[in-house]
């Protein structure tokens, strides 16, 4: 009864009047597929996990033909609509073991809950939480594919299951991009996650196909039947987009530029040129042949990125996707332009005007941005030309609109671009942090506007170098003020290694600003609280690194000094012997052997180094 209170509570609020009747969303897929595969992670606009987590939904309301969902799926559709995750779950638990729904809805209830709870994970700010929730959702896909594999809904659940694996992996890959992380190690992990999402991905066809062939042998008459056929149709076309899309997620695992990243990219852009050939004249060849030039674009092969955007120019502009499609085509057509040098071609938009609305959503801001990108490479190829400074202010409007109005990757590429162009970046104004996870952005924000300050630094004239340095060293203690700021605000149930993190920036923060013996401290702190892995050894550098210059401004009695060293060196050398750091503490202990005439020391450390 107080479960059904609060839901009426909540329904009877300002949005009640959203249809209870059952007209659920039955977007067509080119919808959902046209926001597939981004840019590199540094510079993707939308988020991997929020798309991930949509997919599930999507997925979920897809499930099964109209003609089977139940009343009480369609109150869960609604309560998931209006973000009423908490809700949703104590109805679904509440209604379990009562006589308000059949035995067929009690049977998949497991799904339902896993539904739900990889819904409410994406509400989640704090990754330890929201990985663990993922995991429940997982397990609960798990159990109801064992114990109902009959069931209509299990052909989904390998699907569903891709894409919470897809979520989590995106979500590693967005912590990898963060100042001060573990790159290597986070992108290790999501490599691992993404992997097992297209393991999942390909069992899925497997299972739809076992039924997809054998239904399309039959040529069915019955509804029933043809609306089964319809679905497992769009299932399969599904799992093949997110196969490719999974492919290509898989190469931002791997460092930019490298074999690796090249090969899965080169990998992801055969698997969607194959789906583009196949699926010809369709929503979904579409989107393959775009994903295709995405892919090409990134492997700076631009001659063929504009001979695969070519069919996108004649596309009608409605529906209105179509016309997102184009400017997205656009975008990487202006980019292989801009790629191979033909300026003017990428100013040309394909004679496309943008709308003023258009201004407003991530394809419109895009190709404003190429538009800026290409006015400036105009006027630094032909400095003396009379129209090169007309260009350059040109540019330098276009980055300033963008760092104002726009959102995500364009406005912190626009900001870049606007130090290239010699503009002034202000900081954003943003409120005080009120949790760890608010002081940790903010601190991250504070930084990387330190880094476009630099680059500004650098280019700028020697007058107004003494203001661009104190806006610096502002940020630099902003930064500094707010890491701090999150220690104090961290509780009981702050991740030990979120928190290991913030230490570690602050540990970085005290030596970069030459505050040594303080940046020890941390550093010794950071040792000794995580011995095992690389936070550890990040502190036992500094802390080395930090007596290393104590030992060279004293004069007299250096025992001290030494001795640290030699703890944090030999620290290094037992937990991580093949590491760089290693090496350099074993050269710097050799020496100290050495002078005290401990050959026998200075010999195992010559013969350990490689």
């Amino acid at each position: 009864m107080l479960v059904g209170m609060r839901i009426m509570r909540k329904l009877s609020g300002p949005d009640a009047g959203v249809n209870l009747s059952g007209n659920l969303d039955r977007s067509p897929p080119h919808r959902v597929f046209a926001r597939l595969p981004r840019q590199a992670a540094a510079r993707r606009g939308w988020s991997g996990l929020g798309w991930a987590l949509g997919m599930v939904l999507f997925c979920a309301i897809h499930a099964v033909p109209a003609w089977a969902i139940e009343e009480p799926e369609l109150f869960l559709a609604e309560l998931r609509a209006r973000g009423y995750f908490d809700t949703a779950i104590e109805y679904i638990d509440s209604i379990a073991q009562t006589d308000l729904v059949s035995e067929d809805f009690k049977k998949s209830i497991p799904y339902e809950k896993a539904i739900l709870l990889a819904a409410q994970a994406s509400t989640v700010p704090d990754a330890k939480q929201r990985d663990a929730i993922l995991k429940e959702a997982i397990d609960s896909f798990k159990t109801f594919a064992e114990d109902q594999p009959n069931h209509e809904k299990a052909l989904d659940v390998r699907m569903q299951i891709s894409n919470v694996y897809l979520a989590m992996g995106m979500a590693k890959l967005q912590e990898a991009a963060r100042p001060n992380a573990d790159a290597k190690g986070l992108n290790s992990e999501a490599r691992t996650l993404i992997t097992a999402a297209l393991d999942e991905a390909v069992a899925a066809e497997k299972v739809i196909q076992e039924e997809r062939i054998p239904l399309e042998k039959k040529k069915p008459k019955e509804e029933k039947l043809i609306a089964r056929r319809d679905y497992l149709r769009v299932a399969w076309l599904r799992s093949e987009l997110l196969q490719a899309t999974l492919q290509y997620e898989l190469a931002a695992t791997h460092k930019p530029g490298s074999k690796e990243h090249q090969q899965q990219l080169e990998k992801a852009r055969a698997e969607f040129a194959k789906l583009a050939e196949k699926h010809s004249g369709r929503s979904a060849g579409l989107i393959a042949r775009l994903r295709e030039a995405q892919c090409l674009v990134e492997l700076k092969q631009h001659e063929k990125a504009l001979n695969a955007l070519v069919d996108f120019i004649d596309l009608p502009d409605n529906p209105p996707q179509l016309r997102e499609m184009k400017l997205e085509a656009v975008r990487y057509g202006m980019e292989a332009s801009i790629g191979l040098g033909k300026l003017d071609d990428a100013l040309n938009k394909s004679g496309i005007q943008l709308r003023s609305h258009e201004k407003n959503l991530p394809q419109g801001q895009a190709v404003l941005y190429f538009e800026a990108v290409a006015r400036k490479a105009k006027a630094d190829a032909a400095p003396d030309d009379p129209q090169s400074e007309s260009e350059r202010e040109e540019a330098t409007k276009l980055a300033e609109a963008l760092v104002k109005k726009a959102s995500g990757q364009w406005q912190s590429r626009a900001r870049e671009l606007l130090v290239e162009l010699g503009g002034q970046v202000e900081a954003p104004k943003e409120k005080p942090p009120e949790t760890f996870g608010e002081a940790i952005q903010q601190a991250n924000t504070a930084l990387q506007q330190r880094k476009l300050l630099a680059a500004q630094l650098d280019k700028a004239d020697e007058e107004q170098k003494p203001e661009i340095q104190k806006k610096i060293d502002e940020q630099l203690g902003k930064a500094f003020d707010l890491y701090q700021t999150a220690v104090a605000l961290a509780d009981h149930e702050t991740p030990l290694l979120k928190l290991a993190q913030v230490h570690k920036a602050i540990c970085y923060l005290f030596w970069d600003r030459g505050d040594h013996l303080r940046a020890a401290v941390v550093g010794d702190y950071l040792a000794r609280q995580f011995p095992k892995d690389e936070n550890g050894k990040f502190g036992s550098w500094i802390a080395f690194n930090a007596w290393m210059v104590e030992y060279n401004k004293v004069s007299n009695d250096r025992s001290y000094e030494i001795e640290q060293m030699r703890r944090f060196g030999r620290n290094i050398i037992q937990r991580w012997p093949d590491s760089s750091e290693a090496i350099a503490s074993r050269f710097q202990l050799m020496n100290f052997a050495i002078r005290d005439g401990e050959i026998d020391e200075a010999l195992d450390h010559l013969n350990a180094i490689p």
